[in-house]
């Protein structure tokens, strides 16, 4: 009990100034020592690794596409499967059999993944097989998904949800409708979210991945709602895609105030100005008057950036007393 009292009400609100200095040095001392530095270096060997052997196998599949682009007519129909067989083949053998890291065995499934398109699609050109876009994509993702589950790797789920987008606006009874794709989206983006919890050995989703998705469900709600304005659209389908879209933004916004992300937090603050001009726009009718609303808006503009800078200095303030504060419970339990 003593402890506690300690922890959470004397030292935050009575600690001495030059005690609360010397713990916050000793945990600058801890993050700069040589082990940190060691980690820091580490993360970055590893970084400039990865990008490279992604460019590399980027440049590999590059040059083998680029190769067929120009040798085709040249080439028999056997050497044309053939070789992206064989290619297929060896990245299937190398990923069962061959030892290596996981980072470098998931970009080498991701080079599998893509030589099984190019392989559908020599054998739908060579055979002439008759099948239309949707089923060449169609059958590419079913033919991928459980590599893509297995190797959890998130620049291939990028790939893969793509895919799946592709394949379904490419259906030949499916009509473009921004809200599909954001439904499509918004299960993806929760399925990464909150799965993790319910599936064992799940990866959970790096932030970066989250932000990009979350970005983009913000972006087309606005896009979404923005349509709704200008085209007012009373039948089922227009109210109801106005609906989700403004489920969606909800959603974007509390995520963004839940996991403090600026990314996110920035695009929903730009869309709600610019659903605001864009109202007023509307009702307003009128060039000249539209002239005199630019002006609120280029201060609105100046107001959003600095509401932006307030909320990362007050997340960054949150963020070094959470540290402090656990600087200061390991420094007592010393």
């Amino acid at each position: 009990m003593r402890q506690l009292l300690v922890r959470k009400i004397l030292i935050p609100y009575f600690c001495p100034k030059h005690i609360k200095q010397a713990l916050s040095m000793e945990n600058n001392n801890a993050i700069n020592s040589p082990s940190i530095k060691r980690a820091d270096g580490q993360k970055w060997l590893k970084f400039s690794e990865i990008l490279t052997l992604t460019l590399g196998a980027g440049f590999l599949l590059s040059g083998i596409i680029f190769f067929f682009a120009y040798n085709w007519d040249g080439l028999h129909r056997f050497a044309k499967m053939g070789v992206v067989m064989g290619l297929l083949l060896a990245t299937f053998v190398t990923v069962v059999k061959v030892p290596m890291r996981d980072w470098i065995r998931n970009i080498t499934i991701f080079a599998m993944c893509i030589l099984v398109g190019a392989f559908l699609a020599v054998y739908g050109q060579v055979y002439q097989t008759g099948a239309d876009s949707y089923l060449l994509f169609l059958s590419w993702a079913l033919c991928i998904v459980v590599w893509v589950a297995v190797a959890d790797f998130y620049p291939l789920w990028i790939f893969f949800i793509g895919l799946v987008l592709l394949t379904y606006g490419l259906h030949p009874s499916v009509d473009f409708a921004l809200t599909d794709y954001l439904v499509i989206l918004t299960i993806f983006t929760a399925f990464f979210e909150f799965s993790p919890k319910f599936i064992p050995n799940k990866s959970v989703a790096p932030k970066w991945f989250m932000t990009l998705f979350v970005c983009i469900l913000t972006v087309i709600s606005v896009i979404e709602i923005s349509i709704f304005i200008f085209e007012r659209n009373d039948r089922i389908v227009g109210v109801l895609g106005l609906l989700v879209s403004i489920v969606v933004y909800a959603l974007s916004c509390i995520y963004s105030l839940q996991k403090k992300n600026l990314a996110t937090y920035s695009i929903f603050c730009t869309g709600i100005l610019v659903l605001v001009y864009e109202l007023f726009i509307k009702i307003i009718d009128d060039f000249e008057s539209m002239i005199l609303i630019t002006l609120p808006f280029m201060a609105g503009i100046y107001f959003l950036g600095k509401h932006i800078i307030d909320k990362k200095k007050e997340w960054e303030s949150e963020t070094l007393n959470k540290e402090f504060q656990d600087a200061t419970e390991n420094h007592i339990d010393k």
